[in-house]
C-alpha cells in the first residue's frame, strides 16, 4: 500500500498533496498517516470528500497527536 504522511496543520495549502495523492494511486489502497492538530473545518471536510470518493480501500494510522478536524 501506498503511504501519504499528513503531519502539519491541516489547511487550504496541505490538502492539495493529500487530493493529489489520492488522485495518483486512486485505484490503490492507501494509507494516511495521520499526526496533526487539526486546521480549517473547510479543508478538512475537503480531505473527507476526497477520502469518500476513492475508489479503493483507505487505511488511517494515527500518530501522536490527531485533534480536532484531523479526527474527521
Amino acid at each position: 500500500m501506498n503511504k501519504f504522511y499528513l503531519n502539519e496543520e491541516i489547511t487550504e495549502y496541505s490538502v492539495q498533496p493529500l487530493i493529489d495523492f489520492l488522485k495518483e494511486n486512486e485505484d490503490q489502497p492507501v494509507i494516511i498517516h495521520i499526526d496533526s492538530i487539526g486546521g480549517d473545518v473547510f479543508a478538512g471536510l475537503q480531505i473527507c470528500r476526497a477520502i469518500a470518493n476513492h475508489k479503493a480501500e483507505v487505511v488511517a494510522e494515527c500518530g501522536i497527536i490527531v485533534a480536532s478536524i484531523a479526527s474527521v
